[in-house]
Formats: structure tokens, sequence, C-alpha cells
């Protein structure tokens, strides 16, 4: 091995190590607030221990200016009923979407849904779980559509009345099949959970299956 080569391999392992707090927010992801013209974004943040932690912050579109998405002491404060180790640089959540001014998210190691209200600043566990990724849910969050015995179903999500849509399902001819699921489920060694193959409509009046 040539000296340059050794040390090209001794600097790539040094940056692969470290690249993630010296180069901070390499690539930030915007997320639309539905009922606004705002965006929501997390950004890396270094912690008093030099640790890479986040912090989610909404850009005004009206004012043109940069606010943090919600008070994070406050919310780890809120969080620790269900995760005592939330921190406000490591609240320990997925943030699903943020839509009319609520925050639907998952905790992590915890069962179940939760909603934070932006205004009110109040956590809610949900009755259902509104982004899971073997279901889907309508644009208004009002019926969620799953499979079930290779069928369709649709659950009201204010009353839990579950409707059957479909009959004719059946074992590799269910309403969730995609066509290339069997190569990838062998290639993976753990299978991936896949989405029905269903579409709502805009208005949440119809699905496609």
């Amino acid at each position: 091995m040539s000296d340059m080569l050794a040390a090209y391999q001794r600097a790539a392992a040094i940056y692969n190590a470290n690249e993630k707090k010296h180069v901070l927010n390499e690539s930030i992801k915007e997320n639309w607030i539905q009922g606004s013209d705002d965006f929501w974004y997390s950004r890396d943040v270094l912690d008093d221990k030099g640790e890479v932690k986040s912090r989610y912050e909404r850009y005004l579109h009206a004012e043109g200016r940069v606010k943090p998405l919600f008070d994070h002491e406050q919310l780890a404060a809120s969080l620790r009923t269900w995760n005592e180790k939330s921190q406000a640089l490591d609240l320990g959540v997925t943030i699903h979407e943020v839509r009319d001014e609520k925050l639907y998210f998952s905790i992590k190691d915890t069962v179940g849904e939760f909603i934070y209200d932006l205004d009110t600043q109040k956590v809610q566990a949900l009755r259902y779980e509104l982004h899971k990724k073997d279901e889907v849910t309508s644009p208004d969050l009002k019926f969620t559509a799953y499979i079930q015995d290779c069928n369709c179903f649709v659950r009201d999500n204010d009353t839990g009345k579950v409707s059957q849509l479909t009959w004719d399902g059946r074992p590799g001819w269910d309403y969730r099949q995609r066509f290339n699921m069997v190569s990838e489920g062998v290639l993976k060694k753990k299978p991936p959970v896949f989405p029905p193959a269903i579409k709502w409509s805009p208005d949440s009046k119809s699905i496609l299956t």
C-alpha cells in the first residue's frame, strides 16, 4: 500500500467518525405546515458535551423570519410523563406532520401516537395512531384504511366504528399486494413494512385500491 493511499484512508476514517460534529446541517428538509404558508425543519446543534442534537424551527413566510417550532424546554417537561429521559435538544420523538397548529408525533419506545397543540402547549395521547406505516389515513384524518385478512377495512377515528369494504381478497391477491413485494422481502434481511395499495381522494370521501 502506498503512503498516499494509507494517508487517504486514515483521513477518510477520521472524517467518517467526526463529519457529523464538524459538518452540521449538511441537508435540511422542509416540511410544509398544512393550514399555513409556513414550513418547519430540524436543525443540527451541539449540546454542552459537543454531541449533535436537534432543534426544531419554523419559517414564518409572511414575516420572513425563523422562530422555534415550539418551546423545547416545555415540551420536554411534558413528555417526561411517557419518556423520563426527554430533554430539550433530545426529545426522543418522531414528528409525522404539523397541521392547523397541531403537531402529530410518536415517542421513542412508546406505543401509540400523540398530538401537541402549539397554541395551548398541551400533549394528548390519540385514541388511534394516524401515521402507521401499514395503514393509510384520509387527508382530513377522520378515517383510516387498512388491510385485515386480505381485505380492505376503514375505521372511523372518532367513533372507532369499522366498516369492511371488500370480501374477495385472498392470500397472494390481497389488497396490499405490490408486484415487487416478494423480491424486496427476499433481498432484505428484515422484511420491510409495506403500506397498503390504497389511495384516498383529496376530499376524503373515496379510496382507490
